[in-house]
């Protein structure tokens, strides 16, 4: 499934749809996903946090409606943060994020645990947050 952005535009009078390479949107909310994830990591844990990383459990189209592209993005992380009693290791469960990407932004929705069906749950319009505002 091509996964694309769609804009709508006007050149020299006439009317043209773009759409962007699909391939490109879900390579965008993979990364996006891993630096959020990275930077709630840092932001809840400050100064404690000496390590992290960042897994990829797939990443994929799930659908394309009314010019906007919807992606799942599956993922696990682990942190590294110094507690008084020493270094602490933690591995997260698998998540998914879904993310939907059009030409007026970038809206994220993270479940607590990934849906293997690969749906739209929670909803990333619906349910989740803007994250990008493009204008």
């Amino acid at each position: 499934m091509a996964a694309g952005v769609e804009r709508e535009s006007t050149v020299d009078g006439e009317a043209r749809t773009e759409t962007s390479d699909g391939d490109a949107v879900v390579a965008c909310a993979a990364a996006h996903e891993e630096a959020y994830r990275r930077n709630d990591l840092a932001a809840a844990e400050g100064e404690d946090l000496v390590g992290s990383g960042f897994g990829s459990h797939g990443s994929e189209p799930v659908d394309r409606r009314g010019g906007v592209a919807f992606v799942r993005v599956g993922y696990a992380y682990y942190a590294n943060v110094v507690r008084e009693n020493g270094l602490v290791h933690a591995d997260s469960p698998v998540y998914a994020a879904t993310y939907a990407v059009s030409d007026w932004g970038v809206s994220r929705a993270v479940s607590g645990t990934a849906d293997p069906d690969g749906s739209l749950d929670p909803h990333p319009v619906e349910d989740g947050s803007l994250v990008a505002d493009v204008e």
